[in-house]
């Protein structure tokens, strides 16, 4: 089980979206909402995530930040 530190310190923060957490949906930019539904998904424990096309509308420095967090 991750614990609420554990994951911002190996998820939230490397995503940056720290700053995002208490803004509406509506207000989020394409890449935002991508980072978002990334830390969604790990947030849960597995074995295995099925995940499709993780780096979509993110740049290329957001795109190392992914496949690094995706890869723990």
């Amino acid at each position: 089980m991750i614990n609420h530190a554990q994951f911002k310190t190996d998820v939230l923060s490397p995503l940056m979206i720290d700053n995002l957490l208490n803004l509406e949906v509506q207000h989020l930019s394409g890449g935002e909402l991508q980072r978002v539904a990334l830390a969604l998904c790990l947030g849960k424990v597995a074995d295995v995530y099925l995940i499709d096309e993780p780096s979509a509308y993110l740049d290329s420095e957001q795109r190392l930040h992914a496949a690094k967090v995706i890869k723990r």
